[in-house]
């Protein structure tokens, strides 16, 4: 009788800004009979998972969504069978906030008080 993968356990996951980038850093221990894993994850809400597979016991999932809450599982695979999930790990993505552009500065001396005018766009992730 061939033994499946055991229940993968201790995902943890780190939530980092990578190049401006919000991303999720997804980490477990070793699941017996594992050859390698299946990582799902979505927005929660979403019906669908989006996946990725990882011959180690890391992974790192990229240009996330800002401020977005994610559900992630991790299940080990073997040659022949699927392990079961993992208790799905729930984290918030970074706010990251985004550069300006077009900052124009202005010196003024209205009332004889010196003061700065400051103007600029706004980021391009804030606009309606």
């Amino acid at each position: 009788m061939v033994t499946g993968p055991a229940t993968v356990t201790g995902v943890i996951v780190t939530k980092v800004v990578i190049d401006g980038s919000n991303a999720l850093i997804i980490e477990w221990n070793e699941a017996q009979n594992s050859t390698s894993f299946e990582i799902e994850y979505r927005a929660t809400g979403e019906a669908v998972w989006s996946n990725t597979t990882s011959n180690v016991t890391n992974t790192t999932l990229d240009n996330l969504e800002l401020a977005t809450t994610y559900e992630v599982r991790v299940r080990g695979v073997s040659i022949s069978k699927l392990g079961r999930w993992s208790c799905i790990v729930i984290v918030i993505t970074c706010d990251v906030p985004r550069m300006v552009e077009n900052v124009i500065i202005v010196k003024n001396a209205s009332n004889g008080q010196p003061s700065l005018d400051v103007s600029w766009d706004m980021p391009f992730s804030d606009r309606a």
